[in-house]
């Protein structure tokens, strides 16, 4: 009876230790999850408002851009000269004519008094020294 007494005491004593382990378990992992679960929140947070950093500004144009042709772009004005000196809007990619210079029509014509050039509102040009259309 002694011995059925310690097997038993034996036996409960493996249950219990396996109850006990089982519980340290499922607190252990609980925790682990807990700890995880808070991690990503405050990298979540970290994201939402993330240091602040020196803040270096983007490389701007120079202001003069030269070509090997003898073209320039002044990019302040955004305007081409080509070497022949016809210069050219780069936004629009049209002929720029400077406007301290430009007497425009009512019918949409315009005259070029830098370079004596009207430009009819069909874009016939025609030189206004001669009255000869210039062709190109």
């Amino acid at each position: 009876m002694a011995k059925s007494q310690n097997t038993l005491y034996n036996l409960s004593q493996i249950a219990q230790s396996a109850q006990t382990s089982a519980g340290a378990l499922a607190a252990q992992m609980a925790n682990s999850a807990a700890q995880k679960r808070q991690s990503e929140l405050l990298a979540l947070a970290q994201n939402l408002n993330p240091q602040q950093t020196n803040f270096n500004p983007p490389a701007e144009l120079d202001a003069v851009i030269f070509f090997g042709d003898g073209a320039f772009i002044d990019t302040n004005s955004n305007i081409m000269t080509m070497a022949n000196g016809t210069q050219v809007d780069t936004t629009t990619g049209l002929q720029y004519h400077d406007p301290s210079s430009t007497i425009r029509m009512a019918n949409g014509a315009y005259l070029d008094t830098k370079n004596n050039i009207l430009t009819m509102s069909d874009g016939t040009r025609i030189d206004s020294s001669t009255g000869v259309a210039i062709t190109t």
